[in-house]
């Protein structure tokens, strides 16, 4: 028993060793963004961890905004370029909820995000940023407008979700073929002070988000991240993961 004992603690030494050994022959060299990503996302030892930083720049046309977002990340060196948007979803000419499926409803982003490509030249990954529908609809007439239909006229918003939904969809199918890795989608009602947990869960608010990833990732393998904001102590954190296999959210306090 003694000598498993110290076979076993001999194998444990030389596998610390090894990481150990490995880590620091890493942190010598200095692996490509991309290649910081492949590993971190396959679980590979790392020179460092990879990063990103963003910012709502505001601007109103798309060749601003690629500028200022290549602008943005070269400054910061960050190893993964998302793109924020800030661009409009089509206004109906009725009521707000009274919407049709939009084949490209973010054409200036679309154009923004192919500059941003071309600008970095294949040398990082790109994500888009995709609001969900809910974040949409309340952008389209207000926060109190969402609640007061969800309360008299249920059906009518579950309607008008479904239909931004789809026009995200077609959206991040878009981006995807204009080069972009994959999406940030960035939930926006997932917290107590909009919704109960209970109101939630159901069709009504978080379908429509399940739908706008899996209707968008079905053609390739792609990088994506849910961000959302849960209590005011408690934020999920970024978690980049591989397609087709399912997205893992991971807390930090």
């Amino acid at each position: 028993m003694l000598k498993q004992r110290k076979v076993a603690c001999m194998m444990l030494r030389r596998q610390f060793l090894f990481t150990g050994v490995t880590a620091a022959v890493l942190r010598g060299a200095s692996l490509g963004p991309k290649e910081r990503i492949d590993r971190a996302i396959r679980g590979s030892d790392l020179d460092r961890p990879p990063f990103a930083f963003w910012h709502h720049f505001g601007l109103n046309n798309p060749e601003d905004h690629a500028k200022a977002t290549l602008a943005f990340q070269r400054k910061y060196r960050t190893d993964l370029v998302k793109v924020m948007s800030d661009f409009p979803y089509p206004r109906p000419s009725g009521k707000w909820y009274e919407l049709k499926p939009e084949s490209n409803p973010f054409a200036p982003q679309i154009r923004a995000l192919e500059l941003v490509r071309d600008g970095l030249d294949s040398r990082k990954y790109f994500i888009e940023t995709v609001f969900n529908p809910w974040n949409v609809a309340e952008k389209l007439s207000s926060p109190e407008e969402v609640q007061q239909l969800r309360k008299e006229r249920p059906q009518v918003l579950l309607d008008a979700l479904d239909v931004i939904t789809q026009s995200e969809i077609n959206h991040v199918k878009r981006a995807l073929a204009a080069g972009a890795a994959g999406i940030l989608l960035s939930v926006a009602n997932a917290k107590s002070s909009v919704l109960s947990p209970e109101d939630y869960l159901p069709r009504t608010t978080s379908d429509s988000a399940r739908r706008s990833i899996r209707g968008s990732c079905r053609q390739s393998p792609t990088l994506v991240s849910i961000s959302c904001t849960f209590t005011s102590s408690q934020v999920t954190s970024i978690s980049f993961v591989m397609f087709p296999r399912p997205p893992s959210i991971t807390r930090s306090t």
